[in-house]
């Protein structure tokens, strides 16, 4: 784990433990002591004590009847159960958006347009720059583009969350774009073309991909 001298805030302090953990270098149950947390990073004990309760909070960590707290390392099905929910979660947004649209009327057909070409553009832009880093965050903006377009700030909140840890870490860490490209560019000429079977289908194709992915990395260490 990285030394944070010069990264003294809470929630530093929490995604560097979260990313040990989802980087596989954490064991289930492996206990998050204050004192050797504190020592390791160079820090004081507050911000730790913090930052251990905001990963109990985001069910990175829990805590047991003698106050010890154990970092939650989920298995490979759990692992599974998340990508899906995304998946799932996702795809149902898209369905909203497009009863919506067709509520809307007459003007479905050019709004529909507009969104395809929205989400279009940001995938062309993806695979048009070579820097992974730049990959990464249009990928990033597709999804964010797409849950923005349900118009439904609670259910908008919710996905963020999901999308928060597991699936944010194999997008920014499982680097091979050809393939998710492709799927994310189904859902994209799916919404386009107002079929919400099509896409949902592509954008659960894609988290389940990133699910194998992440449990074939944990296995490989």
């Amino acid at each position: 784990m990285k030394t944070l001298r010069n990264m003294q805030t809470k929630d530093r302090i929490a995604q560097s433990i979260r990313d040990e953990i989802l980087s596989g270098h954490m064991k289930p149950g492996e206990e998050l002591a204050q004192e050797a947390l504190a020592e390791m990073l160079g820090v004081s004990r507050m911000p730790v004590r913090e930052a251990l309760q905001t990963l109990v909070q985001d069910g990175f960590a829990r805590r047991m009847p003698n106050r010890h707290i154990q970092a939650v390392v989920l298995d490979s099905q759990q692992i599974h159960a998340v990508f899906w929910i995304a998946g799932t979660i996702e795809a149902e947004l898209v369905a909203l958006i497009l009863e919506k649209q067709r509520k809307d009327g007459e003007n479905v057909t050019s709004d529909l347009s507009g969104i395809g070409r929205e989400l279009r553009k940001i995938l062309q832009f993806m695979e048009e720059v070579s820097d992974p880093d730049h990959k990464i965050q249009y990928e990033m903006e597709f999804h964010e583009c797409l849950i923005h377009m349900a118009d439904n700030p609670y259910l908008e909140q919710l996905q963020n969350k999901v999308m928060d840890g597991y699936v944010s870490y194999a997008i920014s860490n499982l680097t091979e774009k050809g393939q998710v490209l492709h799927m994310l560019q189904e859902a994209a000429e799916a919404v386009e073309k107002r079929d919400a079977g099509a896409a949902g289908a592509a954008l659960k194709e894609y988290y389940m991909y990133y699910a194998d992915r992440f449990t074939e990395r944990w296995r490989r260490q």
